[in-house]
């Protein structure tokens, strides 16, 4: 879990022991142990206290799209490397999990929201964009059943897809289409 990487690091900067953050913020050593190492599901109210003790906020948020993910499950973000034995990868390295259908959704939901909450003032996320419709439209087009039933008429969703088709866009969902083949 990633709060328990930033726990351990927080508590390192600040040249404390586990005993002394457990003492700072009233929870048990072994559970501060086991959180450090992951073995642990703590409390909203365990991570505050810890949170608090290290002097830092505990908040909620979306999360990151894993963009390398969506590059292997078919959005054209991927420059292909060893096209012959079918290893394909985003900015050198090859998605960490294996596609599913549910991993994908995931993927498609936190890319939508970063894309809709990170406004791209300097182009820089134009690709990413292209990459999303593309993907979005080879499933509304070519998946129509999968599509229906987990993406048609979110809100979400529908920025991306009411989008200007491009040249760009329509090379770009082929490509798509020849990826999600492979998965769903």
């Amino acid at each position: 879990m990633e709060y328990s990487r930033i726990i351990r690091e927080e508590r390192l900067q600040q040249g404390l022991t586990q005993s002394e953050l457990a003492h700072r913020s009233r929870v048990s050593l072994p559970t501060v142990q086991n959180i450090e190492a992951g073995r642990a599901n703590p409390s909203l109210s365990t991570l505050t206290r810890l949170f608090d003790a290290l002097g830092l906020e505990l908040k909620a948020g979306p999360h990151p799209a894993d963009w390398d993910l969506l590059a292997v499950c078919g959005a054209p973000l991927m420059v292909r490397e060893g096209a012959a034995t079918g290893e394909e990868s985003y900015m050198g390295t090859r998605a960490p999990t294996s596609p599913t259908a549910e991993r994908l959704l995931n993927s498609i939901r936190d890319a939508c929201r970063e894309l809709r909450d990170h406004p791209d003032r300097e182009g820089s996320l134009e690709r990413r964009r292209e990459a999303v419709q593309a993907l979005l439209l080879a499933l509304r087009m070519h998946f129509p059943n999968f599509f229906g039933e987990h993406l048609a008429g979110i809100e979400l969703y529908e920025e991306p897809l009411s989008a200007p088709i491009t040249g760009r866009t329509v090379r770009m969902t082929r490509e798509a289409v020849a990826a999600l083949a492979r998965y769903l």
